[in-house]
């Protein structure tokens, strides 16, 4: 699950329109989310609520140039459509990095679509006075951009016009131009596969072959079939995922751009490493690990090690193995998770990517440190998100569970109804809540909680140079993946890691007693994946 499904939804999340609905994202990541702003195929997960858009076998008649915006309520008349080409530019360049505004979801929403139809209408105007190729390509893109963001709203008009649209773009005499047409049909092919209105994945390997084999340099080509290869494997599509790996690796791998190569030999590693997976049967291995059956961690240590085995590991496998060893830490198995921890440290001690062996040493590190919080006195030290002091004191003789969560992380945003429900059904017992917030500019917690406040208190570091993963609290307690959640007894010490979902009601019974009224369940996923992190160095995702 996302944060899609809960009430608390991410905050600054460009993917998507303010208040849109699931069908608004963008096809995407998963039960967790990058550090940075979302990439939408950085999740190892299954997919979040992709866009709802479909690809009829027919073609519908490409759009009349859009009406003028009408202004029912306000925001839209802020967006006067200049005349004149240069005008035109300016103000479709303005609008591009135009952030919708207002003081309620609604009114943002609003705004969001004002912005975007004047888009249109600025892109329309151009289309038809200025033939000058760059013009045109310009005002194409913009277009296309517009009808999608305005898809993503709901907007089943918009939807039909981005496919009328595309469709002409795609037959476009120049070949630049209609790449940008295809791009876009193969984009939204790909999210009515995620979302489910189609399960054929041939027709979107036999278009990815041909953008590859017609263009491969042409802007965006690399990007979006990488894209479809990830959401291929997220979907378990093993098969159709392995062939568009294949397909890229080949097309790829020797490319002049080293970023470009590196990447595409990343995907080819994808595709070796989840053969071996799905022949070693990971997914049942980790069904009965995370299960709590018993001895079922050693056969996961195996898998894991077989992964480490591969020729020249790279960024997948480090990735994979390093959730492996998280998953282990996360069902409570310590023992295998210090020995694959220790184990992926040597793997890529000797590897010549000295970026990816420093990468692998510091997950190593890291999940060494949290290892050593359990039983020992931790201290919360900041300033509260409104800049007023933190009294770690207060919480003296307290069970405290300490939330380091993010707006940008769909996971935390996904625990917050079970903390909340908990947070209420124990308080009375002595239960409390310190949530320590990684987001990199305190503003951004600040509009989230005026938004949606929080019955319990939110520290910030109160260090401006050292936010984010770099808070010294998350630095102390080896964070770089979030949700992290630490239960702190009343001794003040660490009693336990990892207990989101219906392992806090459970703890929480044993130290505190029954609950003052029977708890009700609260949408909550299971640790079934590795929370939230930082990508790592030279990632494809």
């Amino acid at each position: 699950m996302t944060a899609a499904s809960s009430k608390y939804q991410v905050a600054d999340d460009d993917s998507s329109a303010p208040g849109a609905t699931p069908a608004a994202a963008s096809t995407a990541g998963a039960d967790s989310a990058p550090q940075e702003s979302p990439d939408p195929t950085a999740a190892t997960s299954q997919p979040a609520a992709p866009g709802a858009a479909s690809v009829p076998a027919t073609d519908v008649p490409a759009p009349p140039p859009t009406p003028s915006i009408g202004a029912p309520g306000g925001g839209a008349a802020s967006y006067t459509v200049p005349e004149g080409k240069e005008a035109l530019l300016a103000f479709l360049q303005q609008l591009q990095r135009q952030q919708p505004k207002g003081q309620t979801q609604v009114e943002m929403l609003e705004d969001y679509r004002a912005i975007h139809t004047a888009r249109l209408q600025a892109a329309d105007k151009l289309l038809k006075d200025s033939p000058e190729k760059q013009v045109r390509l310009v005002a194409t893109q913009s277009k296309l951009e517009a009808l999608r963001s305005l898809m993503g709203t709901g907007d089943r008009q918009a939807e039909k016009d981005l496919n009328g649209f595309g469709r002409a773009v795609a037959k476009d005499p120049d070949p630049e131009i209609a790449n940008t047409g295809r791009l876009m049909l193969f984009d939204m092919s790909l999210d009515a596969l995620a979302n489910g209105e189609t399960k054929e994945t041939q027709p979107l390997l036999a278009e990815l072959k041909k953008l590859i084999a017609d263009n491969p340099d042409a802007p965006g080509v690399f990007m979006v079939t990488r894209k479809a290869a990830i959401v291929l494997q997220q979907l378990r599509h093993r098969e159709a995922a392995w062939e568009a790996c294949r397909i890229i690796g080949e097309a790829y791998a020797n490319n002049q751009d080293p970023q470009v190569a590196a990447e595409a030999r990343t995907i080819q590693e994808m595709a070796k490493a989840q053969a071996l997976e799905t022949e070693l049967d990971l997914d049942g291995k980790l069904k009965a690990m995370l299960s709590d059956q018993p001895h079922s961690a050693p056969p996961v240590l195996e898998v894991l090690k077989a992964l480490l085995a591969l020729e020249s590991p790279g960024d997948y496998v480090l990735n994979a193995t390093a959730q492996l060893a998280q998953l282990m830490e996360i069902s409570g198995n310590m023992k295998e998770a210090g020995e694959a921890f220790t184990l992926l440290e040597k793997a890529f001690q000797g590897s010549p990517n000295k970026e990816l062996a420093e990468h692998a040493a510091t997950r190593a590190a890291n999940g060494r440190r949290r290892a050593a919080l359990i039983g020992q006195p931790l201290t919360v030290d900041g300033t509260q998100a409104d800049g007023s002091p933190f009294d770690w004191g207060a919480y003296q003789g307290k069970v405290v569970l300490v939330d380091f969560w993010a707006t940008w992380c769909g996971p935390c945003l996904q625990e917050i109804p079970n903390l909340k429900k908990n947070y209420e059904n124990y308080r009375d017992q002595g239960f409390e809540v310190v949530g320590v917030n990684l987001d990199e500019d305190p503003q951004t917690v600040q509009r989230f909680l005026a938004l949606q406040p929080l019955p319990w208190t939110t520290v910030v570091s109160a260090d401006a140079n050292a936010r984010g993963f770099e808070h010294p609290l998350a630095v102390k307690c080896g964070v770089d993946a979030i949700p992290f959640l630490v239960l702190i007894g009343r001794d003040g010490k660490v009693n336990a890691l990892h207990v989101g979902g219906e392992k806090l009601e459970k703890k929480l019974a044993l130290l505190l007693g029954s609950a003052a009224q029977p708890p009700t369940p609260a949408p909550s996923a299971a640790p079934t994946t590795p929370p939230a992190k930082p990508a790592a160095p030279g990632a494809s995702g």
